[in-house]
């Protein structure tokens, strides 16, 4: 298999881009293995103007695009890139765009010290774009970076933020600036999940995804209530030993494609896996409360389960309900 690798050597504005997109065509991967969202890439198709920072050029005509791990991600960047392409007509999904699971993550801490230092050096300063890549690629190399694969487990980042906080914590007391606020980066990172629908993991750069969603879809008869009784009911099992971040991704790269290529809309997709993943994960718990209780008051722990089934069934209702609407 031959491969093709575009270097840009003059600091950029070479025409990578336009390259790439030409080369594209005949190519079965396109690859953005190392950089940031520092530069841009412009791509002129028929009457229309693509701009891109960080999604590879190949997107622009479905070619499988992914993102390597050489790259520092930006997921804010990378979810407002999607939105305007989507907004041009371009097709972004698990079949034609993949991360790898290790790409570390510019977080808003990275942004932050880019541009504390820019402003403490006074006329001194090199001019970034103060977007973070720097910070991050130090972050990287330190092995104190949060990556893709690490949005998992949001739940279980202690170490890892321990690691991160206490050189960034130094640095912004230099800076005269407070600690970073853990519980909002923690929440930041949760919202972005959802949002850019990252997709994490090989079935993606394998293809295995799209082969997966194509069976789904064939099997569920290409009903839509059946894919969700699939995901409810995967979900269930799921939630008993992983957690809510865990099985909403499992989904959103199994799953959730299949959905869409059904009909359903995007957002209210992936908002369906998240809540039942949410679902899955307290039930268990709860289940075994019931069994507890019962017990205490000497009733059927059995019937006492089901009838707090029945007493909360409304909540197993309203994911559906919002799907379809």
């Amino acid at each position: 298999m031959a491969n093709v690798t575009v270097i840009g050597a003059q600091w950029g504005d070479e025409g990578k881009g336009k390259i790439v997109d030409w080369l594209a065509s005949r190519a079965d991967v396109v690859v953005r293995f190392q950089g940031g969202h520092n530069a841009g890439h412009t791509l002129v198709v028929g009457n229309t103007t693509y701009k891109l920072s960080l999604l590879p050029s190949g997107i622009v005509t479905g070619t499988l695009s992914l993102i390597g791990n050489g790259v520092v991600l930006d997921p804010w960047a990378l979810r407002d890139e999607i939105a305007r392409l989507e907004g041009q007509g371009v097709s972004i999904t698990p079949e034609n765009f993949g991360i790898a699971d290790n790409c570390p993550l510019i977080l808003p801490l990275h942004r932050d010290l880019d541009g504390l230092r820019e402003a403490a050096a006074g006329k001194g300063k090199i001019g970034t774009t103060g977007r973070g890549i720097g910070p991050a690629y130090e972050d990287k190399v330190g092995r104190r970076a949060i990556r893709v694969c690490d949005l998992a487990h949001l739940g279980e980042l202690d170490a890892q933020l321990d690691r991160l906080c206490a050189h960034h914590d130094a640095l912004r007391a230099g800076f005269g600036q407070p600690p970073v606020d853990r519980a909002q980066l923690l929440a930041e990172l949760a919202g972005i999940l959802a949002a850019v629908r990252l997709v994490v993991g090989a079935l993606v750069s394998t293809g295995m995804v799209g082969t997966i969603t194509n069976d789904l879809v064939f099997l569920a008869g290409n009903n839509t209530l059946v894919l969700l009784l699939m995901g409810a009911l995967t979900c269930f099992i799921l939630g008993m030993g992983m957690t809510v971040t865990a099985a909403y991704i499992f989904l959103a790269i199994i799953l959730a494609p299949a959905l869409i290529k059904a009909g359903l809309e995007p957002l209210p997709v992936h908002m369906f896996l998240l809540y039942w993943g949410m679902l899955s994960f307290i039930t268990p718990p709860v289940a075994l409360a019931a069994f507890a209780g019962a017990s205490v008051a000497k009733a059927d722990p059995m019937a006492t389960g089901f009838e707090a089934m029945r007493l909360g069934t409304i909540i197993y209702f309203i994911p559906f309900f919002f799907v379809y609407n």
